[in-house]
């Protein structure tokens, strides 16, 4: 998919306006990397795709100049699934409960609990999500760290088919980027990813992405935003390991499962 800003018109909640111009394309399994520096319009960037995926204005956006914008896709934006991780993870959330939130998406998508737990299992395969029982706590006890973790694993939960992601290891550790890396390479070969982040050659250590399509947003600090496409950005292949989990704890999605879902 290729979506064109014809110096498109962004109207901001407080009354700001702001330009956006240029080209991004879309290409599942290849993930889109946003560079720039601090203020230079990434995550508003990103907002202005999730609002155009999504067909309305969402985030900070009010409104945007859809006659200025050309979508060349063959796909029906309105079939689509879009799940966005925010910078900050208190921003995901809409439960205080960390088990609603994984549970939620699942529920909105018509599945049983056998498919359910499939899912699940799936996911958290190879993480220490249960082992840290971090879905058995409420949001405001979880560390920055462990909310951005779970809130990657809502966002996986509901199979989207475009997954977009502002700065998703700003608040993890090492061991955790690694984790969250690997999640990442084995849940998002086949959808459209778009990565807003300073440290493009870490996410690509981290997720062991041969490959990306890098747009540089740069901006005047003001009202205008450019982009500029910089197409397949070659990298070298990484290999990291995440730490093991048993399968016998993955049995623990059923307590959150039962009896309350049928």
């Amino acid at each position: 998919m290729k979506i064109s800003l014809n110096t498109v018109q962004c109207k901001l909640f407080g009354g700001q306006s702001i330009s956006i111009t240029g080209n991004i394309e879309i290409y599942r399994g290849i993930p889109v990397v946003l560079t720039g520096a601090n203020g230079s319009g990434k995550t508003l960037t990103l907002n202005l795709i999730s609002s155009i995926l999504e067909e309305q204005p969402c985030g900070i956006i009010k409104s945007y100049d859809t006659d200025a914008m050309v979508v060349d896709s063959r796909e029906q934006l309105s079939e689509q699934r879009v799940a966005w991780l925010q910078q900050e993870p208190r921003d995901n959330f809409i439960s205080r409960c960390s088990s609603d939130e994984v549970i939620l998406p699942l529920l909105s998508a018509g599945l049983t609990r056998d498919q359910m737990y499939q899912r699940l299992t799936s996911l958290l395969y190879k993480t220490d999500l249960f082992e840290s029982d971090i879905l058995s706590r409420r949001i405001s006890q979880l560390s920055g760290g462990e909310r951005q973790k779970l809130g990657l694993l809502a966002a996986l939960a509901a199979s989207p088919d475009y997954l977009l992601l502002d700065e998703p290891f700003s608040r993890l550790d090492t061991s955790s980027q690694i984790e969250v890396g690997d999640l990442l390479k084995r849940h998002c070969k086949n959808r459209n990813v778009l990565v807003a982040t300073q440290d493009v050659e870490r996410y690509a250590e981290v997720t062991d992405a041969n490959s990306y399509y890098e747009v540089q947003v740069k901006s005047d600090f003001s009202k205008n935003i450019t982009l500029k496409s910089i197409k397949n950005t070659l990298l070298p292949s990484w290999r990291r390991q995440s730490p093991e989990i048993h399968r016998d704890e993955l049995t623990k999605v059923v307590r959150y499962l039962s009896p309350e879902v049928t």
